[in-house]
């Protein structure tokens, strides 16, 4: 019980309520008021605990949310030119990399991947509810990071909390990282999986940093918790249900993401691919077997790629080592 209280007092709780208030919001209003509503939300929520938790991830805030509102406009100008876009997801991954690194911590980089796959990934299908959350979310930071920065200025105790010393950062390293992942984002866009971003997501969970061990126990996590979210779906789904039933099912699914998210990453995956495949029927309006099977399709997939990354970067890892 004490796990599950502090889970619900943690921003992470309060995330899952900002994206339920926005399932609410696109179904009564038009777009345009459900996502400019959300970002005045994510504005206040994001600056709130911005103060509670001193600034740590004020710049990270900065770069990725920058960054990536800017991806996104460059992305649905230049989505026809492939090369282009590889190019240019290569460079961002590789400089955002680095710019985590410095001033954040060594694990700060797939927050801001998260956010540029997102929009960067459904960019030739047009803008889709999925891009729009990601970007209203991004805006609400921004908002909130401009404040939190004005008011970091008078408190001298955690002005030194902004810049944490540099790391060093091994650009090779960096690189194989950077390359893996636009792998990942060039298969993507290939096959006809760019209408999702669950790939390119799945991949940078694995690259996600850390030794071997943790880094098995996040693919045997995120492959059971994918198969079992996929077989549950595929239950969910049999029955067809209607719009109000869906809204339910998502508004338990943001609960149980928020309560799992600290003590079963496995439960929390299962519940992630029930709630990513709804929140796709809400886009589209059309819920069919096929919405899973792309699912599974693209984690095996980013699963695989980000498998294959990360056992070489460990590999190099450890020969830098002696």
């Amino acid at each position: 019980m004490n796990k599950i209280y502090q889970s619900i007092h943690s921003y992470k709780f309060s995330g899952a309520l900002l994206n339920l208030i926005q399932c609410y919001l696109y179904l009564l209003f038009t777009k345009n008021v459900a996502y400019f509503s959300l970002s005045i939300l994510g504005t206040l929520v994001f600056y709130y605990f911005s103060l509670v938790e001193k600034y740590v991830g004020v710049l990270q805030v900065i770069i990725s949310s920058s960054l990536a509102l800017y991806s996104f406009y460059f992305f649905s100008k230049n989505s026809n030119n492939l090369y282009l876009s590889i190019f240019y997801f290569f460079m961002l991954v590789f400089f955002s990399k680095i710019l985590t690194n410095k001033f954040v911590s060594q694990n700060a980089g797939p927050f801001f991947i998260i956010l540029i796959s997102s929009m960067a990934a459904t960019s030739k299908s047009g803008i889709s509810f999925e891009s729009m959350h990601v970007m209203s979310i991004g805006i609400g930071m921004l908002f909130a990071i401009i404040s939190s920065l004005i008011i970091t200025l008078y408190f001298n105790n955690t002005r030194n909390e902004l810049v944490k010393k540099c790391p060093n950062i091994d650009f090779f390293q960096v690189g194989l990282y950077s390359f893996i992942l636009t792998i990942a984002f060039t298969v993507n866009l290939i096959y006809p999986l760019h209408h999702y971003n669950w790939l390119i997501v799945s991949c940078s969970a694995v690259m996600n940093g850390g030794d071997s061990i943790l880094f098995k126990q996040r693919i045997q996590n995120y492959s059971i918790g994918t198969i079992f979210g996929f077989l549950l779906s595929m239950f969910i789904i049999d029955f067809q249900p209607d719009i109000k039933i869906v809204i339910i099912i998502i508004s338990i699914l943001y609960i149980l993401i928020s309560i799992f998210l600290k003590f079963r990453y496995s439960y929390m995956i299962t519940v992630c691919t029930i709630l990513a495949i709804f929140l796709v029927y809400l886009s589209d309006k059309s819920l069919g077997l096929d919405l899973p099977l792309i699912r599974i399709q693209s984690i095996l997939s980013g699963l695989f790629i980000g498998t294959i990354g990360q056992i070489l970067i460990l590999k190099f890892k450890n020969n830098d080592m002696y």
